[in-house]
């Protein structure tokens, strides 16, 4: 068990709180593969935590397009669809939230828009957050540090003070740039948290309590 003791705890949202990686990955091969493109391990992994608006863009580059909007609209459109039907909490997500809910403010900071990530915290039932800071929140999406300083300032929180759980590079590194304690998830060990203070593989591995009691 790893324990530790922030002021506040703001979470990823896809693959830490929603298990959404297997429809993130549906979403972006139909989108690819419809453009003409290959979804390869190499572009899954460049997409990796960079949110629909980010990622569609990617693609565009890659495919040498220039509607990355549209292209990140469609993978959202997939991506809404399937997390009506299929959200499911990571494991011992919704158990860490409700130990920290109550006793520690909690915060959502997303690369998704606001009604995706509500879409998915409704459909795994995960409930409500003291703050949620999704992609139209803020001007530059992770690997910038801005939606973790957002949401720092929402929760009244200095970075310094607040914990971060991340499992993707481009998330970590946010983080860890907004002045974070920057937790990894790795549930394969696959994934490269360099940008991380500590890594686990199960939520179930952490402790929080709050500084002042």
């Amino acid at each position: 068990m790893v324990r530790i003791e922030p002021a506040a705890v703001v979470f990823d949202l896809d693959g830490v709180l929603v298990d959404s990686e297997a429809i993130w990955e549906a979403a972006e091969e139909a989108t690819v593969t419809r453009l003409g493109g290959d979804y390869t391990p190499e572009l899954r992994a460049a997409l990796h935590g960079r949110g629909a608006r980010d990622g569609g863009w990617i693609v565009a580059e890659l495919l040498r397009r220039e509607d990355g909007d549209a292209i990140g609209s469609e993978v959202l459109d997939h991506a809404l669809a399937a997390l009506e039907r299929e959200a499911r909490p990571v494991d011992g997500a919704v158990e860490l939230v409700e130990q920290l809910r109550g006793r520690i403010p909690i915060g959502v900071a997303s690369n998704s828009s606001r009604e995706l990530v509500e879409t998915a915290l409704r459909g795994a039932g995960l409930g409500t957050f003291d703050v949620i800071v999704a992609a139209e929140d803020v001007p530059v999406a992770k690997p910038a540090p801005d939606a973790y300083i957002e949401a720092c300032r929402r929760l009244g929180v200095a970075p310094g003070q607040a914990a971060a759980i991340e499992d993707s590079p481009a998330g970590a590194a946010a983080a860890k740039a907004a002045g974070m304690l920057v937790v990894g998830l790795d549930a394969t060990g696959l994934v490269h948290l360099d940008a991380a203070d500590l890594v686990v593989q199960s939520l179930r591995e952490l402790e929080f309590s709050n500084p002042q009691g």
